[in-house]
């Protein structure tokens, strides 16, 4: 016979202190709990009203959430490492980075349109009202002459009429846009398959201090601070410069 309710779980360990942005710790704390994505994640705080009252409220209630389930209740209610979550939160306050939820009214409109959005985002430098108009220019690593100065002239008009260029900081087209897109005194986007404060290629931590010291945009990643830009962060990458954006410019691609 099953037992009720709550006694299939591991007990909650003690709640996190109040003391440094309940909600923000709380934020982290589920995107680090094995098996809790980013849909999940909604799920719970749409239900629940906060990522503090998912730790706070008992585990049946929690697998009864729409795609949670009884493991990853089990899951959430034995979270105990909230040092990690320290740890994530003084990495970011040391490169100025901060932790943008999906309800944060700054977080990106496009963004938050798209197929299973981020429910938590890194951020360094600044987002702006008219980051609502971005275009992403992106393209192989391995650009031809050509390839170059067609994602510059593109880049640079785009950024002359007030669009925000999106791109990957990636060797090649990248690079080339988000640079052509500074000279012009435009505006860019740098979304990144790492941890924001661990720049790749490591070649571009000058584009980025540019970018940053600018206030000229923004860099931007769903990978945990230090987090190494392992090949399967690429593709999520590309999906999120592209939400970010209005259309997507593929300025040269390369045979595969």
């Amino acid at each position: 016979m099953i037992p009720p309710s709550d006694s299939l779980f591991v007990p909650a360990p003690q709640a996190p202190p109040r003391d440094r942005s309940a909600d923000v710790r709380a934020l982290v704390a589920l995107t680090l709990v094995p098996g809790v994505g980013s849909a999940r994640v909604r799920a719970l705080i749409e239900r629940l009203g906060s990522a503090t009252a998912v730790f706070e409220t008992p585990a049946a209630r929690l697998a009864a959430v729409d795609g949670v389930g009884r493991q990853t209740a089990a899951a959430i209610r034995a979270f105990a490492a909230w040092d990690d979550v320290d740890r994530q939160l003084d990495r970011a306050a040391r490169v100025g980075a901060r932790p943008l939820a999906f309800t944060d009214p700054d977080y990106p409109d496009l963004l938050r349109r798209i197929y299973d959005p981020p429910a938590l985002l890194w951020l360094r430098g600044r987002l702006d009202p008219a980051d609502a108009h971005a275009v992403a220019v992106v393209g192989t690593r391995t650009a031809t002459d050509y390839g170059l100065r067609v994602a510059e002239a593109f880049a640079r008009g785009l950024a002359e009429a007030g669009v925000t260029v999106v791109s990957g900081l990636a060797y090649g087209i990248d690079a080339a846009a988000h640079t052509a897109a500074l000279d012009a005194g435009g505006r860019t986007v740098a979304v990144l398959g790492s941890g924001v404060d661990r720049v790749y290629p490591q070649r571009h931590a000058g584009l980025v201090r540019r970018i940053l010291d600018a206030a000229a945009g923004a860099v931007l990643s769903v990978v945990r601070l230090g987090g190494a830009p392992d090949a399967g962060n690429f593709p999520r990458r590309n999906r999120f410069v592209s939400g970010l954006s209005l259309g997507t410019l593929v300025a040269e691609a390369r045979p595969t």
